[in-house]
């Protein structure tokens, strides 16, 4: 799973969300999406 990709069309929308992509993600992919969230939040300063 590309992440950076994700990353780019959601925040910097550099080309239109493909919603089927989102989706699919969220309904196929859930788990990698939950672990670079965990992923995040270990990287993530105390204060966050």
């Amino acid at each position: 799973m590309d992440w950076n990709l994700i990353r780019n069309l959601a925040i910097h929308n550099y080309d239109a969300i493909n919603w089927a992509i989102v989706y699919a993600i969220g309904r196929y992919r859930l788990t990698d999406f939950e672990d670079f969230a965990k992923a995040i939040v270990l990287a993530s300063p105390d204060e966050i």
